[in-house]
């Protein structure tokens, strides 16, 4: 027992002198800590959207954070119940962060209907369900834009529509240009079109390499290609 003391002290400044936490310390779903996120997320969980919407108030025309918001809530809904967001509808209708949310969780629950697996090793059943899921979107996407115009997110979920479903490359580039104009530094929508632009998807080895090593992060999907 005295030898195991100095042991667990020294294995914990190990760990916090190096930033090597133990993993039930980390958050696997956040880059940093955001209180009021995982309180709402927590609160979403219990059948309440009020402190969702309020993250929504809060952050204004900050693109990003409406970005992480919209994707986190909307992988919540997508993975374990919408129950929250159809209460959210129905108490607010016309709210276009409850729309902005809809849209999202439509894209991420095609996603999830797909797996992650190899198309290969995807089943015809899977790529139905996608397929019918992210057709769909359209109508959440729209909506959620006609109700807020300036805001960029409703078209960075649809750059995973345009993946899932296979965007000519002309559309994507209208597409960027829509996004540019409202917010053309945008890291998500940056991240996102980058996987359309790779070989894996609806790009090439070309594209792909140009992309993530010789453009600088804020001209990869403005150069025109």
């Amino acid at each position: 027992m005295a030898l195991l003391v100095p042991a667990c002290l020294l294995l914990l400044w190990y760990w916090l002198g190096y930033g090597l936490l133990p993993l039930r310390w980390q958050n696997s779903h956040l880059a940093g800590p955001d209180a009021p996120l995982q309180r709402a997320c927590r609160a979403a969980n219990r059948g309440r959207w009020e402190p969702a919407a309020q993250l929504f108030e809060d952050a204004g025309q900050d693109w990003e954070r409406r970005s992480l918001y919209a994707q986190r809530l909307g992988y919540l809904a997508a993975r374990r119940s919408d129950r929250w967001l159809k209460a959210w509808q129905e108490a607010r209708p016309g709210d276009p962060d409850a729309a902005l949310v809809v849209a999202r969780t439509r894209v991420l629950y095609a996603w999830k209907l797909r797996g992650k697996a190899r198309a290969s090793s995807t089943s015809r059943r899977q790529f139905e369900g996608f397929h019918g899921e992210l057709l769909a979107s359209q109508d959440d996407i729209k909506k959620a834009l006609a109700l807020r115009p300036d805001d960029p997110t409703p078209l960075v979920a649809e750059i995973w529509r345009a993946l899932g479903l296979g965007y000519p490359n002309r559309e994507m580039r209208t597409l960027w240009s829509e996004i540019a104009a409202r917010a053309p530094h945008h890291f998500e929508a940056h991240s996102s079109a980058l996987q359309y632009w790779t070989a894996k998807w609806r790009g090439s080895k070309r594209l792909g390499r140009v992309s993530l090593m010789r453009w600088p992060v804020d001209r990869i999907c403005l150069s025109g290609w």
